[in-house]
């Protein structure tokens, strides 16, 4: 599979997803090697300009002078040419590392599956109490004091940790190609053209949109179908499904007629 966009772009995506990983205690795989990789780029770019530089010590000064020849080469040619290749090493190794982290995929959702099936949870555990997704104040007046603290902790505690979890499972497929990204006719991820839900869903469902105030709306409307999806459990065509175009289905069911099961 390759990697669609660029090496810089890709390796903003990967530090991103590291970072919301580690936001949940969680470490990317070969986090290791993205640093190397990060280490490498860092040397590939020309030095900016020391800050407020006639303040600037001597020894600021010198540091950028030596990285700033480095950069150029002593032959402007020989150091075009040193520093072309290496961009050019940067971009095979970011498609190698995104492949590397791509076969662990399954092994980052699964460590996040435990928090995000507690917040699930208590999301069925919200409506079986009787409490709408809508709920408002005036709704506990006739509701047990039970449903009232259980809608509260929902709303002020795992909604918020629902939404990490799926932001986190978008960055998987945005960043690494995996399902259901949908790549446009520029080779991108379409990310627009993706209802995420389905990643987080069984059957695939498109989730709400978040409204402001109240994001925890969203994840009690769809709280009995809730599921952390692997990879090998969502496709590239759930979110036609979710959106509830059935089009696709007719399609798969008349290739599967004339050329047999895929």
């Amino acid at each position: 599979m390759t990697v669609p966009t660029s090496g810089p772009q890709r390796l903003l995506e990967l530090r991103t997803l590291a970072q919301h990983l580690e936001g949940m205690r969680i470490k990317l795989p070969h986090l290791d090697k993205l640093k190397m990789v990060e280490g490498w780029q860092a040397t590939s770019m020309e030095p900016p300009l020391p800050d407020n530089i006639l303040s600037a010590s001597p020894a600021r000064i010198r540091r950028f002078a030596t990285e700033f020849l480095a950069y150029h080469g002593s032959s402007s040619e020989g150091g075009a040419l040193h520093w072309e290749l290496q961009k050019v090493l940067i971009g095979a190794a970011t498609a190698d590392l995104v492949a590397l982290i791509r076969a662990d995929a399954d092994q980052v959702i699964d460590q996040l599956r435990p928090a995000f099936d507690e917040a699930a949870g208590k999301a069925r555990e919200v409506i079986g109490l009787g409490v709408p997704p809508e709920a408002t104040a005036e709704t506990f007046l006739d509701l047990p004091v039970e449903a009232r603290d259980a809608w509260k902790e929902f709303r002020d505690k795992h909604g918020a940790t629902l939404d990490r979890v799926l932001q986190i499972r978008e960055l998987l497929s945005t960043a690494l190609d995996l399902p259901p990204a949908v790549i446009d006719g520029y080779g991108n991820v379409d990310t627009p053209a993706i209802n995420w839900g389905v990643t987080v869903t069984d059957p695939p469902r498109a989730l709400p949109k978040a409204t402001h105030g109240a994001g925890h709306v969203r994840w009690l409307q769809v709280a009995n179908d809730l599921h952390l999806n692997r990879v090998d459990e969502v496709s590239h065509t759930d979110y036609i499904r979710a959106a509830g175009d059935t089009h696709v289905d007719d399609a798969i069911a008349i290739a599967r007629g004339r050329f047999g099961a895929a």
